[in-house]
């Protein structure tokens, strides 16, 4: 449902949203601000419906009730954030980034447009209006960068979240390193390491203790990390 879900075309078949609205950016997206939540919790709880009466069915022991009831009510409240953190990450801080430090840009380039706002300022105005988020502020976090000193790639698990200045500052620990991305220094993380992200706090709030993410990551001087190339935002629960 996070990754797959195709939430537009769902709306237009239940008809609470026409074709000519849902191709209208604006539209779509007021659509999407005022229902996304109370469908996703719709959905969850017919979940939870479904697998009690499977419970119920095959008299499953009281343990594995418990199981079934957390797992559901759990997803009444992770679904909505990890679907929509799942559209909007990398986030402007990390794509940012990447147009400064990847020589191919942010892999999700075709999502944030073609212009490098480093080099710009039509770029930086569509940047902006693209992540409602101020340039200047993107270029005093990043003043202190210099390069990219190692990068991994793997799928991390969210440990602390905290907030500075409309800034979340991520712990992530390590939980699978796969291959690095080529043409940087190969991070020396391992299992069980714990790395910094920064992102907006705007989607930094959308995030628990717990949550799932697989994406190649970027350290840079500051010893804080961007990202590039995310797969997977999931809930704890996920596997």
């Amino acid at each position: 449902m996070v990754r797959d879900f195709d939430y537009r075309e769902f709306c237009i078949t239940v008809e609470t949203i026409d074709q000519s609205a849902a191709d209208d950016d604006a539209l779509w997206a007021a659509h999407l601000s005022a229902n996304l939540t109370a469908d996703l919790v719709a959905a969850s709880t017919l979940m939870l419906r479904l697998a009690m009466t499977i419970a119920k069915a095959h008299h499953l022991e009281p343990a594995d009730w418990k199981d079934i009831n957390d797992a559901c009510s759990n997803a009444v409240r992770t679904l909505p954030a990890c679907y929509r953190l799942q559209r909007a990450l990398p986030g402007a801080v990390s794509v940012a980034r990447a147009w400064r430090h990847l020589p191919q840009g942010p892999s999700e380039e075709h999502e944030y447009g073609s212009g490098n706002p480093w080099e710009s300022e039509e770029s930086r105005i569509m940047f902006e209006d693209m992540h409602n988020f101020a340039w200047a502020r993107i270029e005093a976090l990043c003043a202190s960068d210099e390069e990219v000193v190692g990068a991994c790639s793997g799928r991390f698990r969210v440990v602390e979240v905290s907030e500075v200045d409309g800034i979340s500052l991520v712990s992530l620990e390590a939980l699978q390193i796969g291959t690095a991305p080529s043409g940087f220094p190969v991070s020396p993380l391992a299992v069980g390491d714990v790395c910094l992200w920064e992102v907006e706090a705007t989607l930094g709030n959308l995030l628990e203790n717990g949550f799932f993410i697989e994406a190649d990551f970027f350290e840079v001087h500051s010893k804080t990390s961007f990202i590039s190339g995310l797969r997977i935002v999931a809930p704890a629960w996920a596997p």
